[in-house]
């Protein structure tokens, strides 16, 4: 087994590209995630990396100021080369909406 918990990989790859995405788009529709936020802070304390400044945000995504349908609309049909509205299966799977 890792003798340190950062050699297991979890903080150091879901904490920037689940965490703060997730935090970061419930901000930008006005859902609070309080418990995220602060696994954030203590992952940020515990590695000392600003994870909210490196981390996948909604701005970083390209996606500030846009509304809920219009972040839909932007990965439904630029994200991806437009893959997931021409194949459907973000929809199949319940992805979105």
């Amino acid at each position: 087994a890792p003798s340190h918990i950062l050699a297991q990989n979890h903080i150091l790859d879901d904490v920037p590209n689940s965490l703060v995405p997730i935090a970061s788009f419930g901000r930008a529709v006005g859902v609070p995630t309080p418990t995220i936020d602060s696994l954030i802070h203590l992952a940020s304390a515990m590695c000392g990396i600003d994870w909210w400044a490196e981390g996948r945000t909604v701005e970083r995504l390209g996606l500030s100021g846009m509304t809920p349908a219009q972040m839909l609309d932007h990965v439904e049909r630029e994200a991806l080369g437009g893959r997931c509205a021409e194949s459907g299966v973000c929809r199949v799977f319940g992805f979105y909406r």
